[in-house]
């Protein structure tokens, strides 16, 4: 079995190379190192017994000593100590640099485009036909002068004056068996220069090992990773409940009343909640969490009844304990050693396993809630800014649902539901329950259509919305600072920081006391939040709309976007949304789904931005779907039917939303339930979302926090916080599934913001996607357009 050892420098594309090494090498056992986890005498000492290494790709610069940490340790061994090695991009550049080449930076960036190679179809590309190759690089070398390598493959890069410019791709040492490559093989759009060419390397590099009697290696040491930093060991994440530390089922869905209905309408989903809470006793101000889908391709609505003896659970990050709380108590649960908040909610879930619930029911019960952007920076070893003393906001903020209606819109059938352990008491609930939501919505009982939420909302909810009553104050970010962070952002992707920055602002929207009272809606005398979430799903029907009174934070989401969702055999989905275009023409006829589909799938840089994001979550699904997993168990694949670990089963699909048209990219993976893993693994080692950081994402998120600032026109002193913005928001079932989206095109708000006097804060979140081909004005433009989504429901409160 051939022993590979992966150089990864913080890049987020790694896993999908080590997942192209194991398929273009027979049973290779890929071994995932940062480039700065070991010493260069330990690397010496490690590498008898490796068959090959391979250098992969990363920000920054290959003449940064930082950036490259011990690969150029490989490019000085010895004769005796010679190892093949094969470099991507960084890796390829340092090569170079080590044997004389010059190091520039190219006249356009490439990031997330495509190149046809002029190429030797002998050595590495023996057998490739016209490799079309991804490139992400914005720094290149020139090997002219250098008298150790030779070139292997070029690119003409074409420029807007028409000159051209060959830049090289691939070259090899004369007489080392080194190789490397500029562009990603491992890309999901490079074809031929990809498998084939690992393929032939490993046919080349083991004939140089035979050649030189390095066929018969030892063994690794067996603790050979107790050597390396804590971050090159979470590489390779274990389950976060190990397989043998299962426990069985102890909670079960004692009844589940299914109502049929083949009318049933997702306008029907607020009168609901209101006659919930209603009959269960909750105020408008208390807890409650609706996820919603107001608009296809979602299909549920859920209901969650948080009730007097709910758990519900809070962690901000930092803290080495969770908080428990129900309505009359509360208390702490101290992390085990080498435990964290995502393993203490996987054990708690662990031992609250059911089985006997509706198959068809998505949810039966479980964890219902919110972690913010900065729950998911934090696992990425990157420090938050200090917080103020004074201020409680949860990072993780959950509730474990025992009661809830699930509405599928496509059979019709309305799911009531405990997993309450008093049988008599829940059968007695949901009895009574499905009696009066049957009488909503059975159409014979059903009443006249509800009149219209607002006067001023037209048929279509796509009219211009109304200035901002009177006691509404909207601070927009600083178009100047904003652009400014744009032209920085584009620095920074200039000198091979980064492929892509996901810039965002936030803006800030303060509503002034009014006669109604305080949170109270001046237009209809709801309760606030509850009016902006009946507004919201008729401005901007989402797939995934959400309610949530939680932990002392407010959301009202009209999200399009999927971040990851599981089912209860294994199988992942993850579907980033990158590439917009806005529906409305100031006095022209709206963009048509033609029109759109030319525009998007026919602009370099909307596809390198899908891409960009693609490529950077296969990644994030390679780490932890088992490579050997290759079927979801609840939807067995023909007997003859073969399936790669991770697939992207969907790739730059145009979807419709109510005021844009998106690209949408769909990546599947089965994660190992006989081993442990879960969907929760998935979403826990993934965060924050790709689509809202970008690539590589360790270091996008740590420009990110250089680049953006606190809401309003002028500078604050106040650190930075994205908080609930872009984060994501979703369940996890006791079943054992689980659905979670990116929370955009939301507002939301936190409780410590409320004012004496009544006044309240609330924020929306809007941005978009850098890259080398942004223009700042239009990126402007389309951060508005987003921001309007959610921001316009304020004119109808």
């Amino acid at each position: 079995m051939p022993n590979i050892l992966l150089i990864d420098s913080y890049d987020s594309f790694t896993f999908n190379l080590a997942d192209l090494i194991r398929t273009s090498i027979p049973l290779a056992d890929v071994h995932i190192i940062h480039n700065d986890s070991l010493s260069p005498p330990h690397l010496l000492s490690l590498l008898p017994s490796f068959d090959a290494v391979v250098v992969g790709p990363g920000p920054g610069s290959p003449d940064d000593p930082e950036s490259v940490g011990i690969i150029p340790t490989l490019w000085s061994l010895s004769d005796d100590q010679l190892v093949p090695v094969f470099g991507v991009c960084l890796g390829h550049q340092s090569l170079c640099l080590a044997f004389g080449g010059s190091l520039r930076r190219l006249r356009d960036v490439k990031h997330g485009l495509k190149s046809l190679l002029e190429y030797n179809s002998a050595d590495i590309f023996k057998g490739a036909q016209d490799p079309d190759v991804v490139r992400y690089h914005s720094l290149h070398v020139d090997i002219a002068a250098c008298s150790d390598l030779t070139p292997l493959a070029w690119a003409l890069d074409e420029h807007d004056d028409s000159s051209t410019t060959h830049v090289l791709m691939a070259a090899k040492h004369l007489e080392k068996p080194f190789w490397g490559v500029q562009y990603h093989p491992e890309s999901v759009c490079t074809s031929e220069g990809g498998a084939q060419v690992l393929k032939n390397f490993w046919t080349l590099a083991s004939q140089w090992n035979q050649e030189h009697n390095r066929v018969s290696l030892p063994s690794l040491p067996l603790d050979w990773k107790d050597h390396l930093t804590p971050s090159s060991r979470a590489l390779h994440p274990l389950p976060l409940v190990p397989r043998s530390a299962f426990a069985s089922p102890s909670a079960s869905v004692h009844y589940t009343k299914i109502i049929p209905n083949d009318r049933l309408d997702r306008s029907i989903v607020p009168r609901l909640c209101e006659t919930l809470r209603g009959s269960n006793n909750i105020s408008a101000q208390d807890d409650f969490v609706v996820l919603d889908s107001s608009a296809s391709p979602g299909r549920y609505s859920i209901i969650g009844l948080i009730m007097p003896d709910t758990s519900r659970f809070e962690y901000t990050m930092g803290d080495a304990f969770i908080s428990e709380r129900t309505a009359s108590t509360s208390s702490r649960a101290i992390f085990q050693d080498g435990d964290d908040v995502w393993q203490w909610l996987a054990r708690y879930m662990d031992t609250r396993k059911c089985s006997n619930g509706s198959p068809d029911s998505p949810f039966w019960g479980g964890l219902l809630g919110i972690a913010n952007y900065e729950a998911g920076v934090t696992s990425l070893d990157i420090p938050l800014p200090s917080r103020p003393q004074s201020r409680y906001r949860p990072d993780i903020s959950f509730a474990f649902i025992e009661r809830s209606i699930v509405l599928d819109f496509s059979s019709g059938s309305v799911y009531v539901q405990s997993i309450g352990l008093e049988q008599a008491v829940e059968t007695t609930w949901i009895t009574s329950t499905a009696a009066l939501l049957k009488r909503i919505i059975d159409p014979a009982f059903t009443p006249a259509p509800t009149p219209p939420i607002s006067p001023d909302l037209d048929s279509t909810h796509r009219a211009p919305p109304a200035p901002p009553r009177s006691h509404i104050k909207v601070e927009m970010p600083s178009e100047d600072r904003y652009i400014s962070g744009i032209l920085q952002a584009q620095e920074f992707l200039k000198a091979g920081d980064s492929y892509e920055i996901c810039l965002t602002a936030l803006t800030r929207i303060t509503l002034q006391p009014n006669i109604s009272g305080p949170s109270v809606s001046p237009v209809s005398h709801e309760y606030l939040p509850l009016r902006l979430f009946k507004v919201l799903r008729v401005l901007n029907p989402a797939a995934h709309g959400s309610y949530m009174r939680l932990g002392g934070i407010t959301l009202v989401g009209s999200s399009p976007e999927r971040f990851v969702s599981w089912t209860r055999g294994g199988l992942c989905q993850l579907r980033p949304i990158k590439g917009t275009i806005k529906k409305s023409r100031p006095g022209q006829p709206d963009v048509t789904r033609a029109e759109a589909e030319e525009f998007l799938l026919g602009s370099p840089k909307e596809i390198a931005e899908n891409l960009m994001i693609v490529d950077l979550i296969r990644h994030d699904l390679h780490r932890v779907v088992s490579a050997h997993a290759i079927q979801d168990t609840l939807t067995p694949p023909p007997a003859n039917a073969t399936r790669r670990s991770v697939e992207v089963t969907k790739l730059f699909a145009v979807e419709e939303t109510e005021t844009v048209f998106h690209l949408v990219t769909v990546i599947e993976g089965c994660v190992d339930v006989a081993q442990g893993y879960t969907g929760w693994d998935v979403l826990s080692r993934s965060l924050p979302p790709g689509s809202m950081t970008g690539a590589p994402k360790k270091r996008s998120v740590e420009l990110l926090q250089e680049l953006e600032f606190s809401p309003g026109p002028t500078p604050s002193s106040t650190p930075h916080e994205r908080g609930v913005y872009s984060g994501v928001c979703g369940y996890w079932c006791v079943g054992g599934g689980g659905d979670f989206s990116v929370i955009i095109r939301s507002t939301f708000r936190y409780d410590d913001e409320l004012g004496d006097d009544g006044t309240e804060t609330w924020y929306v979140g809007a941005g978009g996607a850098i890259t080398a081909l942004s223009n700042p004005n239009d990126e402007w433009d389309e951060m508005k357009t987003k921001l309007s989504s959610a921001l316009r429901a304020f004119s109808h409160v």
